[in-house]
């Protein structure tokens, strides 16, 4: 068994990890962007008013920076 791997595949999985990383990144960007929404927070805080007035618990962590 040879388990000795060449500079080329080497190269070449760690140019898919930095992709992968831009890509999580960007992904990221994007649902900050949307956790930070006017709409997002307004429906949030909807739905947090219903939850409380039903009775029922619910599990909150804040996000809201």
């Amino acid at each position: 068994m040879n388990l000795t791997k060449s500079s080329s595949t080497i190269c070449f999985e760690a140019d898919t990890i930095q992709s992968d990383l831009v890509v999580l990144a960007e992904l990221y960007i994007c649902m900050e962007e949307l956790f930070h929404s006017p709409l997002t927070q307004k429906t949030l805080v909807h739905y947090i008013s219903e939850w409380k007035t039903s009775g029922r618990s619910i599990l909150w962590v804040s996000y809201i920076a």
